[in-house]
């Protein structure tokens, strides 16, 4: 143990930030450095708690770097490194570059593919909340930000509900010099099982004057099985659009209002119908 010999010892790096700016690159964040002394001076060394290297750059955007010779000397004003000599440290040079600090609030976007078991669907959009991110860092990556955009998800042979989170701070947009609120999304999906539902809906005139033929069509569709007689009761309003054809023609039959996101699969048959306006064949 009296012997002289060599070893290595971790110094973390802590950077001072100066107010106003931020990092605008993830410097490193500590340094190896080789030491020599005495098999009891080592283990005094090793037996010390973790090792801090406090760095404060100046308040300029343009680049600063610390060499080897500026790293030694700081290091061996450490109470630390007293009675040991350094010898050489890695890495060899300390890089640091300030940009000034922005603020910005952008959308989030989850791409998702999602496959259901068959006769199993979902009864609303996928929700994620929150829909927006609040970042700050450097000023000049933090404009060049649109969006958020996560990795898909991507779900197999789904049948049940789910409510889960992503962890932010795991996709590909995320790096150390950026600041995010929230650090999670999270997202449900509600899942259940549709059976096959038909309806005979009537079509409705633009015009007493205007005879339809036919008069009703049936609509086909698939809901969850919870809102079946839902279904059956909800009223469909059919409607054509006269702008389409001429007296006599054949125009297809529109639905007149948005209809609940979980009646899926909308199929009319006939989808069309013919029309006559009794004014003009009453004037002949």
């Amino acid at each position: 143990m009296s012997q002289i010999t060599r070893s290595t010892v971790d110094v973390h790096v802590k950077t001072e930030i100066p107010n106003q700016f931020v990092l605008s690159e993830q410097p490193v964040d500590r340094i190896r450095v080789g030491v020599e002394g005495t098999g009891w001076q080592l283990l005094r060394l090793f037996r010390q708690d973790r090792i801090r290297l406090h760095v404060k750059p100046g308040k300029s955007t343009a680049q600063q770097a610390w060499s080897s010779d500026q790293l030694r000397l700081r290091m061996s004003d450490l109470p630390t490194f007293n009675e040991v000599q350094i010898v050489s440290v890695n890495p060899a040079r300390v890089s640091l570059s300030l940009d000034s600090a922005e603020q910005k609030i952008i959308p989030i976007e989850l791409p998702y593919d999602i496959e259901y078991t068959k006769g199993y669907s979902n009864t609303r959009p996928l929700e994620i909340r929150p829909k927006e991110l609040h970042v700050s860092g450097p000023r000049k990556k933090v404009r060049n930000l649109q969006k958020w955009t996560l990795d898909s998800l991507i779900l197999k042979d789904v049948r049940n509900s789910l409510v889960d989170s992503i962890d932010l701070t795991k996709s590909d947009n995320y790096e150390k010099v950026y600041q995010i609120t929230p650090s999670d999304l999270a997202f449900s999906l509600s899942v259940s099982e549709f059976t096959e539902l038909k309806k005979i809906c009537p079509i409705q005139s633009p015009a007493d004057s205007i005879s339809l033929f036919p008069r009703r069509t049936v609509i086909r569709m698939r809901v969850p099985t919870y809102k079946y007689n839902e279904a059956q009761d909800y009223t469909i309003d059919l409607g054509i659009d006269l702008e389409l054809g001429s007296d006599g023609s054949n125009v297809p039959i529109r639905i007149e209002k948005a209809l609940p996101y979980w009646m899926k699969n909308i199929r009319i048959s006939p989808s069309t119908v013919d029309y006559l306006i009794l004014d003009s064949l009453t004037a002949e």
